[in-house]
């Protein structure tokens, strides 16, 4: 149930509106390469996170690794979203130092079997490293956007995660 939960808000839901703004011509492209385009995708996505995250800790009672994880994603959409108006940063670094942030956070501060963590941490950084040369050789985005994409969520997401984590310990 926790999974279909994750993926009807995470994936299925903003999938759909995307595609429908899509079908509507309000995004020329599913890339999405201008910043004005990704405005209303992003409040989407940080909608359904946010929805997401009060199910789980309202209607569901998740544990608090699972409710302090999706309540950093959260936070993290919500500043791209802010930091889009301005500026293009890429939201796929951003996404994915930010789960990386979760997980440096969560074995730095949660007393859980820190070992658990190692192959995922390295799993992510890997990925992280290959989706920010990925990125910059498809021309998607500069070094200033992958790099500043990487830094906001590698930062938002372990800050998010230990002050929480701090504050239910």
């Amino acid at each position: 149930m926790l999974i279909a939960f994750i993926g009807i808000f995470t994936v299925i839901f903003p999938a759909m509106w995307i595609y429908y703004l899509y079908k509507s011509e309000y995004i020329r492209s599913l890339y999405m390469k201008k910043r004005e385009e990704r405005l209303i995708p992003l409040l989407i996505s940080f909608i359904s996170f946010l929805l997401l995250t009060l199910i789980l800790i309202f209607k569901l009672r998740m544990g608090p690794l699972i409710v302090v994880s999706f309540s950093s994603m959260s936070t993290l959409i919500f500043i791209l979203l802010c930091i889009s108006f301005f500026h293009k940063i890429s939201l796929h670094t951003a996404t994915l130092a930010g789960s990386l942030g979760i997980l440096l956070a969560i074995r730095k501060y949660e007393p859980v079997g820190t070992d658990l963590l190692n192959a995922p941490v390295i799993f992510f950084t890997i990925a992280l490293g290959l989706v920010m040369s990925a990125r910059l050789s498809l021309q998607a985005h500069t070094k200033t956007e992958v790099y500043s994409g990487t830094a906001v969520g590698l930062a938002v997401c372990y800050g998010v995660t230990a002050l929480l984590l701090h504050f239910i310990a």
